[in-house]
């Protein structure tokens, strides 16, 4: 019964309902060769439509398309501005270090690419700036 649960579960992780954009939050490590990301969060977003409710899209089509995409704009604007982690000799703030600095270290140690990085980051002295950033992507 438990293997069954397990599977189900695992299961349920990819039967999921699609989405309007997905939201990505990473840290942006920029270093002397180019720029590496940490993929720290995925989650998805939908749409709201509810721009006009009693209105059909047939209606002015061409108005209501650019409507569209004015409102959908704001859903994929980020939420947060870039926040500086790590200026090229410290980190900011005390708690960055003890909670990223980990996740830099094995990016270094195991070569892990992702497909965003240019360059490749060798070691913590070739760090130049490392900020959290929020990119939001329409599927």
């Amino acid at each position: 019964m438990i293997l069954l649960d397990k599977i189900n579960n695992n299961i349920s992780e990819y039967i999921i309902m699609g989405c309007d954009y997905y939201v990505y939050t990473y840290l942006e490590i920029k270093h002397k060769t180019g720029i590496a990301y940490i993929e720290l969060e995925k989650t998805k977003g939908w749409f709201c439509d509810c721009i006009e409710p009693n209105k059909d899209s047939d209606d002015e089509e061409e108005n209501y398309k650019n409507k569209c995409n004015d409102y959908y704009e704001i859903f994929l604007k980020p939420s947060i501005n870039p926040i500086l982690i790590y200026d090229g000799k410290r980190f900011v703030k005390q708690h960055y270090n003890l909670k990223y600095s980990e996740l830099i270290q094995q990016k270094i140690d195991y070569s892990e690419k992702y497909w965003r990085d240019t360059g490749t980051l060798v070691n913590m002295t070739d760090i130049q700036q490392i900020r959290k950033v929020e990119v939001r992507e329409k599927t």
